[in-house]
């Protein structure tokens, strides 16, 4: 019975050591640094380097099925990309009005007794509105819109803002005013 539990903890000790030195290979393809060796650093405390690394290793030593089994399952199973984000485009029907930049800069003009936030429209955000204002050529309409959002996870986002329409056809340049993540009951 011993000379088969020493048989298995010494093929565990053998996996082990091969999991790591294909491990190391994968971190120097990457150019990453390996996190056991960030461990045990001067810096780290004895909690680290003298209990959790040697448990982590023991470990993997005793349960060497397992860790061969995962490492198996990584090499053979197909890697399912993922899956292609679609963009956010204001739609006709999420139009609300058309505004004047004077009228849009009056609603989000800030105004803080404290002197925290800036005393121009958007507050800290007036350097983004400036940014999105270049962008109007001299015949473009800025819209304000109020769009709920599928994304490509399935979650739904309330977006609310302003777009440049450009000769009856709406652009893809948006100042948003509102970005919120919605709740599954709150659609």
């Amino acid at each position: 019975m011993m000379l088969y539990f020493l048989g298995y903890m010494l093929m565990g000790l053998l996996v082990h050591m091969l999991m790591r030195f294909l491990h190391q290979r994968s971190l120097a393809r990457a150019g990453e640094t390996d996190i056991l060796v960030s461990i045990l650093d001067k810096e780290a405390d004895w909690l680290d380097k003298w209990l959790l690394t040697p448990l982590v290793h023991v470990l993997m030593t005793a349960f060497w099925p397992v860790l061969l089994l995962a490492r198996l399952w990584i090499a053979i199973k197909p890697e399912k990309p993922l899956p292609e984000e679609k963009p956010f485009s204001v739609q006709a029907e999420d139009l609300q009005q058309q505004l004047t930049i004077t009228e849009i800069e009056q609603r989000h003009y800030i105004s803080d007794p404290l002197g925290a936030v800036p005393a121009l429209p958007f507050g800290h955000l007036h350097s983004a509105w400036l940014a999105f204002m270049e962008k109007l050529q001299p015949d473009d309409e800025i819209w304000s819109f109020d769009a709920v959002w599928e994304n490509s996870w399935q979650r739904k986002e309330h977006l609310a803002g302003y777009v440049i329409r450009r000769d009856g056809v709406i652009s893809d340049e948006c100042f948003y005013t509102t970005i919120r993540a919605l709740d599954s009951e709150s659609t």
